[in-house]
């Protein structure tokens, strides 16, 4: 008995060493992040936390070939570690040449890489308690500020290139609203294959222009066709920033409810010093109800920005004003978010 549990020990041993090539760079970099968002009751609002964890590695293959794995995980804030769930996870290896082709889950290919060209002070664009830049449901597509996009919370493939003047990615989603990898039949939430681009122009010294476009085919979910477009500019003097972008989304959904969005948002921030950055964000999101019929509903946000950055601490506070939101002609509020988060 006791040389079988040798030989199996030895053999679990082999296999390892064999199915487990070193790897010459490993890290693992996290963060936790707490908001505060008043919205002026107590049903609405509250202290969210949200803690996440990346383990990369990366290498060169035998034949020269940079590459390198990632996976994020992030919680929802619920007591049971299981609350974990998988944020991001990919696989990228550099082809050289500027060249870089990658294979992963919620990553930034295609018009992803330039849904976000107007500056923002410090921290993320969504808020851990659900308000997207001051929405309060705009996580639907297409009724957020965001482009429609192929590659977020989707199993994507991303082509990219990149030199001093153009940065361009290409994304492709063999079919979107896939769960997990062994997901492979059609059900009732299944989309269709999506593709984009998104490039990004260095004109001049400190002007960026960039822009791209989606399309997805065969939404089994809403019988369509939905599709997206972008196109913007930001400029960086010194401590200024300064940005502008226009965002067409368009579903062909039914004609009962918004099945299209067309936005314009811009921003400046100024870094005071090393330390601190103040901002202003505006945006104005028009719900159009079919291609020839706007139904008159316009969200406006205003939001003032103060970021104080310790190193790996950042303290932000937001004023948001918010007028029709979700395209609500009743809702209307001023909201307070007191964010604070530390990077390891």
């Amino acid at each position: 008995m006791l040389n079988k549990k040798l030989i199996a020990t030895s053999a679990l041993v082999a296999a390892a060493s064999i199915s487990a090539p070193a790897i010459s760079d490993v890290s693992v970099s996290g963060y936790q992040e707490w908001n505060y968002i008043d919205r002026g009751s107590e049903s609405d609002g509250g202290l969210g936390v949200l803690t996440g964890l990346t383990f990369k590695g990366g290498g060169e293959l035998d034949n020269g070939i940079g590459y390198s794995v990632s996976f994020t995980a992030e919680d929802n804030g619920a007591d049971a570690i299981s609350s974990f769930n998988a944020a991001g996870r990919a696989i990228t290896f550099s082809l050289g040449e500027g060249l870089s082709l990658g294979i992963g889950y919620d990553q930034s290919y295609g018009i992803e890489t330039v849904k976000a060209i107007s500056p923002y002070v410090n921290n993320r664009r969504a808020d851990i308690l659900g308000a997207h830049r001051g929405l309060i449901t705009a996580a639907n597509k297409p009724h957020g500020p965001d482009v429609w996009d192929t590659s977020s919370g989707e199993n994507a493939i991303g082509l990219g290139y990149k030199n001093d003047m153009v940065s361009l990615s290409l994304g492709f989603t063999p079919k979107r609203d896939q769960v997990r990898s062994t997901d492979t039949s059609g059900t009732a939430s299944d989309q269709g294959s999506a593709t984009s681009f998104g490039i990004k122009i260095n004109a001049v010294e400190g002007l960026t222009i960039a822009g791209g476009a989606t399309s997805e085919n065969s939404d089994t979910v809403t019988n369509s066709d939905p599709k997206g477009s972008t196109i913007g500019f930001s400029y960086k003097l010194g401590n200024f920033a300064i940005g502008y972008q226009e965002i067409e989304n368009d579903i062909d959904a039914a004609e009962s409810t918004p099945d299209s969005t067309e936005i314009e948002e811009g921003g400046i921030a100024y870094k005071v010093n090393d330390a601190l950055t103040i901002g202003v964000y505006g945006a104005s999101i028009a719900y159009i109800t079919d291609s020839a019929n706007d139904n008159g509903i316009e969200t406006d946000l205003a939001i003032v920005q103060i970021g104080y950055n310790l190193g790996p601490a950042v303290v932000q506070y937001d004023y948001v004003e918010g007028n029709h939101l979700n395209g609500s002609v009743t809702d209307t509020e001023d909201t307070h978010k007191l964010k604070v988060k530390v990077n390891f």
